[in-house]
């Protein structure tokens, strides 16, 4: 399953969090609170349009894929995003997706860069793949 989020990173609309900002803590957690309402709300979109399944749990675990594709030639590094990534998946964690996103139930993390997204918001792929 993947799951596909187009996010526009502007001084005036950040949604983007990278791990060498310096943001404030209370506009960090402002992101952090939409971004994870955004991963719970794909999450229940897929859940609830697919056949009911159990969550993914240690006896169902998963590796979790993450390509991030700028809207721009700039160089990247993609696991920056993690501070991004973390509250899709804990929003995910609150849909009912996985029991939990720890490495009991999460055996693998990789992230990588996807090329262009053809747009001009970021868009980062989180591909769940049973193990």
């Amino acid at each position: 399953m993947i799951f596909t989020f187009e996010l526009m990173h502007t001084k005036e609309q950040p949604q983007l969090l990278n791990s060498n900002d310096n943001m404030n803590w209370h506009k960090a957690a402002k992101i952090k609170k939409i971004l994870r309402n955004l991963g719970a709300r794909e999450a229940w979109v897929y859940l609830a349009n697919h056949e009911p399944t159990e969550p993914f749990s240690p006896s169902k675990r998963v590796n979790v894929l993450v390509r991030v594709y700028s809207p721009t030639k700039r160089r990247l590094d993609p696991l920056n995003l993690w501070p991004t990534v973390k509250p899709l998946e804990d929003g995910m964690t609150d849909a009912g997706l996985w029991i939990d996103d720890n490495h009991n139930v999460i055996e693998h993390h990789d992230f990588s860069y996807g090329g262009l997204s053809g747009t001009k918001a970021f868009k980062i792929e989180i591909e769940v793949v049973e193990v």
